[in-house]
Parts: structure tokens; C-alpha cells; sequence
């Protein structure tokens, strides 16, 4: 990780064991794919930033034999996540807000999205060979991650399991996105998971789990593995509101989002978990003398910032979160971070 702003990209020829360096630019450049004809190499790039963690990446294309990188997703606002290069054009997924999907780019950066409707959360996306059919997972409020096969050419997904039988005599509550204007008029988004029995006159204990990254994302799926940590669909069932809040710089919501925070870690992060906050006491929903707040990793560093700067909360649960930018700059191996974020 402490290398990560190093890494190039290097052709390995079997027949001789010999290596060249094809891209050597400043910034990560990786996870390599060769064209189908071999003669060329697309891969994710930060195009010479050194300053990327909240920027957008990249895909380049590069012949085999070296020469200047050509971005072709500079029209994208978000982060394509690299998948392969068939004969119709380079696969990439990624995240639109709370949703997910699959991309086309052809060589001329010409983007298509392959994959609806547009609020169809998938991922874990894998292609034919020839690239005539796709598998990929898929959830809903209502669903669990289901597997589904599509073909290529007209995306019709057939879903292949049953994972929602396992979980039918369980109380669940209900999942739907909402959301908020922030303390600076910032529009912020957030994943509302109520009891199954939901009351809008009564007023309910608050939960808010607060996700790491920053450039993580909670999204609206059935059952989603948070329970590691949090087991938010068993507080749910015993009558809590589950706030999950996507802060300024989660992924998702293009570039310009994901770098609110960069210079302002913790504090813009912290006036939107306690404007969502006031958004559902607002509605008359929650009982304020019942708000708790919990988070891992940059959640652990915005819970435990939200302990020194409000009294909003009546209990507070840090996970793995930052207390000292210092220290955590010295004794850790993702020094990176903390420059992109806080400066040198």
C-alpha cells in the first residue's frame, strides 16, 4: 500500500523471461488486459496523479510495446472498475449512486451501459470467453444477492438461485434510499432501514453505522453483510431505526463529492450524519434521547470525532477509527492517505 503510488506496468515474455516496462508514469497504474488481437493493453490508471485516492481512475489503452497511455474514460465521473477487453469493446462496472452496473467503452471512448433497470445493484460480473453471455449477482431492498445469467447482446438476466428462501421466516425490516440537505446545503444520501411493523406516529430508538473508506458506500440491498460488525437487521427487529449514512466522499456520486472531504476529514463527514439526524427527528420519527452512533475504520474516526463535538448521542461506538492522524501516519502502511487527504 505504502507503494501504491509507484506501480507500473510490465510485459513478461514467456519464451525468453524478459521484461520491459511499458507504462512508467507518477501515480498506480494496474490490473492489465490485453486486447483481443494482443497488440494492445487497456488497465486502471491514475494518469500521473499522485493525489488520487478521491479521484476519479482511469482506464488507458497502450500498445505492447510501450509508448503515451490513452485515457478513454475521461467522460465517466466515477471510478470504472476494469473487468476485460472483449471484441466489441472494454467492460467495466461501476457505482451510480446506490446502484451498480455494467459499462461498455469502445476503443474511441464511446461509454454505453449495458445493464438496467437504472437502479439495479450487481456486481461480481464474469464474461464468456467470446463474450456472448454474462454472470453476475444482484440484490433488491426486498432480495438478497441472487445469481443471474444474462446474454450479451440484449441483457435479460434469468436468475439462477434462491438465496431469499433461506431468509423467509425471518422479521425484517424494510430498506428504501433517502435524503437530506447537509449543514453547508450539500444534498446527502443515506439508506433508511425501518421495523417490519413501522409506525410513523410512534417515535423509535436511532442507530446510525457510519461505513469506512471514506470511499466506501452502504446501499439498499436485503441483508447485507454488515453483520460482522453491526447486526442492524436484528436491531431492527427489536424496534430501532437504522440510519446508514453515504458522507461526502463515499463512492458513487463522481468526483466532485468524493473530494468534499479531502482537507476536512471528519468535520464535513460529521455535519452530515448529524443533519441526517435532525432530517428524521424532523419527521417526527425518533426519539431524541435515543440516538446511538457507531462506525469502523473512517466510520471509527467520524464516530469518535462526533463523541468531542456534539452531545447528540447518548452512546457512541468507534471500530478501528483513527485517533491520531500523526500516528497513523507513522505507524501504519498507507502514509499515501493521510497526504491525500490532510496534506503533507
Amino acid at each position: 500500500l505504502i507503494q501504491g503510488v509507484t506501480s507500473d506496468i510490465y510485459l513478461l515474455k514467456l519464451g525468453d523471461d524478459s521484461v520491459k516496462k511499458i507504462v512508467g508514469q507518477p501515480g498506480p497504474d494496474n490490473n492489465p488486459r490485453f486486447s483481443p488481437d494482443g497488440k494492445q493493453i487497456v488497465f486502471s490508471s491514475a494518469m500521473g496523479n499522485t493525489t488520487f485516492f478521491a479521484s476519479n481512475t482511469r482506464l488507458a489503452v497502450v500498445g505492447v510495446d510501450g509508448g503515451t497511455p490513452r485515457s478513454i474514460t475521461d467522460s465517466f465521473d466515477e471510478s470504472p472498475g476494469l473487468l476485460d477487453w472483449k471484441p466489441d469493446g472494454i467492460y467495466f462496472t461501476a457505482q451510480q449512486k446506490t446502484a451498480s452496473h455494467l459499462f461498455r467503452v469502445a476503443p474511441s471512448s464511446k461509454i454505453t451501459r449495458v445493464s438496467s433497470p437504472d437502479d439495479l445493484m450487481a456486481g461480481g460480473f464474469s464474461l464468456t470467453r467470446n463474450g456472448d453471455a454474462m454472470a453476475f449477482v444482484a440484490g433488491s431492498p426486498a432480495s438478497m444477492n441472487e445469481v443471474f445469467l444474462s446474454d450479451m447482446r440484449r441483457f435479460a438476466p434469468r436468475k439462477l438461485t434462491n438465496m431469499n428462501e433461506q431468509a423467509k421466516s425471518f422479521t425484517l425490516g424494510t430498506r428504501e434510499v433517502i435524503s437530506w440537505k447537509s449543514q453547508d446545503g450539500t444534498t446527502i444520501e443515506g439508506i433508511l432501514i425501518k421495523p417490519a411493523n413501522f409506525d410513523a406516529t410512534k417515535k423509535y430508538p436511532l442507530l446510525c453505522i457510519i461505513h469506512g473508506g471514506p470511499t466506501g458506500i452502504d446501499r439498499p440491498l436485503l441483508l447485507t453483510p454488515d453483520s460482522r460488525y453491526y447486526p442492524s437487521d436484528i436491531w431492527a427487529a427489536r424496534g430501532a431505526l437504522i440510519l446508514k449514512v453515504n458522507y461526502r466522499g463515499s463512492a458513487g456520486y463522481g468526483e466532485r463529492f468524493r473530494k468534499l472531504n479531502v482537507g476536512n476529514l471528519g468535520v464535513g463527514d460529521a455535519w452530515d450524519v448529524l443533519s441526517g439526524v435532525d432530517y428524521l427527528i424532523s419527521k417526527g420519527w425518533v426519539d431524541k434521547d435515543k440516538v446511538g452512533c457507531m462506525g469502523w475504520s473512517q466510520g471509527g474516526y467520524i464516530s469518535a470525532f462526533l463523541t468531542t463535538s456534539t452531545d447528540r448521542f447518548v452512546a457512541i461506538s468507534v471500530g478501528a477509527g483513527i485517533s491520531d492522524w500523526a500516528t497513523y501516519y507513522y505507524n501504519t502502511d498507507i502514509t499515501p492517505f493521510t497526504i491525500n487527504y490532510l496534506g503533507n
